[in-house]
């Protein structure tokens, strides 16, 4: 399964695939999209979307509404995305 993270900097958008789950809030450990997005959107293997990261880290985040304008936003996002490889 994949599970993929799509993060926001000023113009700059990006996707990393990871092969699990990431649930640390531990900054040392956060992948760096994570660490240094504004924005970061996490689309799990069935296709349900979160902001778990807008102004802070919000690891209790829930499945956004396919209506709702953060979801229009992780629409432009994922095209937008350019892919970063798993370190």
């Amino acid at each position: 399964m994949k599970y993929n993270y799509y993060g926001v900097k000023d113009d700059y958008a990006w996707k990393l695939a990871l092969d699990s789950e990431w649930l640390g809030v531990n900054s040392q450990h956060m992948p760096r999209l994570i660490r240094e997005s504004d924005q970061v959107w996490y689309q799990g293997p069935r296709g349900g979307v979160k902001l778990v990261k807008h102004a802070y880290w919000d690891y209790w985040a829930t499945y956004l509404r396919r209506d709702s304008e953060k979801m229009k936003q992780f629409v432009w996002v994922k095209l937008r995305a350019k892919e970063l490889k798993q370190s």
